[in-house]
């Protein structure tokens, strides 16, 4: 950051500065050619041939600076991109089903279908039926529900609302030093007991035991991936993620038809569904990389809310002896056009009822 570099990602060449300000993003564009030499076999006082370029490869990479700030990128968030480039596949879609309409009806030349289409449509609005909906971090609170039996008095709704400091990141390491832990990230759960009856004196939740585990999210296609993911992204859980994408499969059936029927396919349109159509999402949780961790709870009551209140900071500290045992690799995140490594948090958090229930949070490793 700060080093001057030449942008040769446009027909001109020119000096810029590599400098974002907190939450925004630096993007670099790297070029990389190969080149070889023919070899004649057998023949002498040959003259040595010119280099021929073998292969060309052009990579875009892109650094982030993290605040305290809202996780959004100058293109909105995740799904607020995700959600735009549905809508222009959708609009895209309906196009091509209107010019198939209109040559079938006689209107051959692609100049008077688009004509007809443009008078017609008036920038018309194309609203998403299923799209993803954006989570916050309220999906990440946990609620236990006490009922009174034979081994607990306690009764009532345990909530329990986890946070993590987003400029507290993981140290990645390869070989793993003790010193890395001096300087851990805490995990803030703030929990609230709501008895069932406060006319007689209510039990009260006493110990809760969280188990971390990280979880590594690689994402990755065959073709450009067109979005920046953020934190909130995350939160959405595997099932949910891969349902979303696999309807870009039914939209490139759509375009694969109109085409055979010889309605012509915008190039944006196909590099787009190209993109997304080849999306792999992939989690592989570590456990073992972060020691289990038993609080014994004390609480306050609160009359404005009737309830019960404390605040517990959890550090996540390493499991050394298993990560020296298992020799554990943990790598930094990062994005470019190809491939994004991320991380979130998964804590496993039961009760001494064996009550409980997971949450997740994101979390970057660097």
């Amino acid at each position: 950051m700060g080093h001057r570099h030449v942008n040769v990602s446009e027909k001109k060449q020119n000096w810029v500065n590599d400098f974002a300000k907190p939450g925004e993003y630096v993007s670099y564009y790297l070029q990389t050619s190969f080149f070889g030499r023919e070899t004649y076999i057998g023949k002498q006082n040959k003259p040595e041939p010119d280099l021929f370029q073998v292969k060309k490869i052009c990579h875009e990479l892109r650094v982030e600076l993290r605040s305290h700030g809202n996780d959004i990128t100058s293109n909105g968030t995740t799904i607020e991109q995700l959600n735009e480039i549905e809508r222009y596949v959708v609009k895209s879609i309906a196009e091509m089903e209107e010019r198939k309409m209109l040559y079938d009806i006689g209107i051959e030349t692609e100049k008077e279908q688009s004509d007809i289409i443009n008078s017609t449509h008036k920038k018309a609005t194309y609203q998403l039926k299923e799209g993803i909906v954006a989570l916050s971090k309220g999906n990440c609170i946990v609620n236990i529900d006490f009922k009174k039996g034979f081994f607990s008095n306690v009764s009532g709704i345990f909530t329990i609302i986890p946070e993590i400091c987003k400029m507290n990141t993981l140290q990645s390491f390869y070989k793993f030093d003790s010193s890395f832990s001096q300087n851990l990230p805490k995990v803030k759960l703030e929990l609230e007991f709501k008895p069932a009856n406060l006319s007689d004196k209510p039990d009260y939740p006493t110990f809760i035991a969280i188990e971390p585990t990280l979880v590594i999210i690689d994402i990755q296609s065959e073709k450009h991936l067109p979005v920046v993911f953020d934190d909130f992204f995350l939160l959405h859980n595997k099932k949910e993620i891969v349902s979303y994408f696999s309807k870009f499969l039914v939209y490139l059936s759509k375009v694969i038809k109109l085409s055979k029927q010889g309605i012509p396919v915008p190039t944006p349109l196909i590099k787009t569904l190209d993109s997304v159509t080849h999306f792999v999402y992939q989690e592989i949780p570590i456990s073992g990389l972060f020691r289990k961790q038993n609080v014994n709870l004390s609480w306050e009551y609160n009359r404005s809310f009737k309830s019960f209140r404390s605040t517990v900071k959890i550090p996540l500290e390493f499991d050394i002896k298993n990560i020296t045992k298992h020799k554990i690799t943990l790598l930094p995140g990062f994005q470019n056009c190809l491939f994004a490594r991320l991380h979130k948090l998964e804590l496993n958090i039961t009760t001494k009822t064996g009550k409980g229930g997971v949450t997740f949070l994101p979390i970057h490793v660097v």
